[in-house]
């Protein structure tokens, strides 16, 4: 049986892996043709900073996500770079978890006056489904210019990791 905290590192591997065929995909666009999904790149790559850091209490400062987003969002390599620090960080942080600390619950948009209290598993799954949707819609644009990622399920990155 697997545990929360290892599910919570093979939703981690999945959402690297369908982050891995969006940006090859993207390799093939033009410069012009990348302008059109720089944006929700540069928001997902943001997503993961910001979760990452409230996740070790080493919150970014909205310049600091800002700056990195506009640094990464320069061109598919260098958001390419940025990303793959990003998995490193939240791979790491995933390798500690264990079940009780993926139960660990905190308020995590108290700064926004919310009282609302969530699992770190449960923020973990949100980035992970955050990245399906922004995901599919880059795949949208990248697909209309013929370079279509592929198949990005689940079940497709289970299929081709899984060791059989």
């Amino acid at each position: 049986m697997t545990t929360l905290a290892d599910y919570s590192r093979l939703l981690v591997a999945y959402h690297e892996w369908a982050d891995d065929r969006l940006l090859t995909a993207a390799e093939r666009l033009s410069d012009e043709q990348f302008a059109e999904v720089r944006e929700p790149f540069a928001h997902m790559l943001g997503t993961m900073l910001y979760w990452n850091g409230k996740w070790r209490h080493e919150a970014r400062s909205e310049d600091e996500l800002a700056t990195a987003r506009k640094t990464a969002g320069h061109s598919v390599s260098s958001m390419r770079t940025a990303y793959s620090a990003a998995h490193d960080a939240i791979r790491d942080f995933c390798a500690t978890l264990t079940d009780e600390s993926w139960q660990h619950t905190e308020q995590w948009w108290a700064e926004n006056g919310s009282t609302a209290r969530l699992a770190v598993g449960d923020v973990i799954g949100q980035v992970v489904n955050h990245g399906t949707q922004h995901r599919s819609e880059i795949a949208v644009v990248i697909s209309a210019y013929g370079y279509s990622p592929g198949n990005l399920d689940y079940l497709t990155f289970r299929a081709a990791t899984s060791r059989a």
